[in-house]
């Protein structure tokens, strides 16, 4: 089965291993995105050295609904696509060339938590549970019929880089499992997703990490953990936004210590120095 990657370093590096492990497949080339700043946020290698190293053709920056790539895939006459983290709306004709589909890996439990980033929405919103979602990739958006679904524990620890890598860890593990669903040709046909449990979110502004107008200790750790690196947590000092990425929840002290019983506080610390912010419980 002759199989096109549309994948980002992190998600897209584990399930090119996944397919590189399969006897089943033959990748014929991959597509990706050169970033020029850190990314997944974790260590990794450039997918697009990954495919150097296993001689995949790799294209960089391309679009994918010009006349010119169209073509090209037409020509590699790929039996199935699969994305994964991939950061483009693909058109109607490249989702109609490869005879078997092209299917998607969210990094969601799908319908809950459409949109470009759901490992942040979870983190932002307290969840204990998130996973990976196959599903056709059709031209409304995470929308598509699943065919496989996987659950992932979120841990009281994980933070947005800690949670994109269980992620790709567990997209590469299920690729085995992905291929079986294919076997011989076959397409299956996937469980239709009930729209009334969906949900959506965007990609986070700069304004959704300012911390200084939150009032819940909660609100505060849930926001630290999910929106650094990106877009990077801060709170405003002397008219000045100071970036803080760490925090430490510390006991609730007693009045002795010039605290009610009802307040407690936390100490966001910075690189060379340490800013506390008391807060209600």
């Amino acid at each position: 089965m002759k199989v096109i990657l549309l994948g980002l370093t992190g998600l897209g590096n584990a399930v090119l291993k996944g397919l590189l492990n399969s006897d089943r497949v033959k990748v014929n080339s991959v597509y990706t995105k050169k970033y020029e700043h850190p990314y997944p946020y974790y260590d990794e290698i450039q997918i697009e050295t990954l495919c150097r190293q296993n001689n995949i053709k790799c294209y960089l920056d391309k679009k994918l609904n010009s006349k010119d790539v169209l073509d090209r895939i037409k020509q590699e006459q790929p039996d199935l696509i699969i994305a994964s983290s991939f950061d483009q709306i693909l058109s109607k004709q490249l989702i109609d060339i490869p005879k078997l589909g092209i299917i998607n890996l969210h990094p969601s439990l799908l319908p809950k938590y459409r949109g470009p980033y759901p490992d942040q929405a979870v983190l932002l919103n307290g969840e204990t549970k998130t996973g990976v979602t196959v599903h056709f990739l059709t031209e409304n958006l995470d929308s598509g019929n699943i065919i496989l679904q996987k659950d992932l524990y979120i841990s009281s620890d994980d933070n947005y880089s800690s949670l994109k890598r269980k992620i790709a860890v567990l997209s590469g593990e299920i690729i085995p499992e992905v291929l079986n669903l294919f076997a011989e040709g076959h397409k299956p046909e996937g469980l239709i997703q009930n729209e009334k449990e969906s949900s959506y979110f965007p990609k986070p502004k700069a304004e959704d990490a300012y911390l200084e107008s939150e009032t819940s200790i909660v609100t505060i750790k849930n926001k630290m953990r999910a929106l650094n690196p990106f877009p990077g947590t801060s709170i405003l000092i002397g008219g000045k936004r100071i970036r803080v990425n760490k925090f430490e929840l510390l006991k609730t002290l007693d009045s002795n210590n010039g605290l009610t019983d009802s307040e407690t506080f936390v100490d966001v610390r910075l690189n060379s120095c340490g800013i506390r912010l008391f807060k209600k419980n």
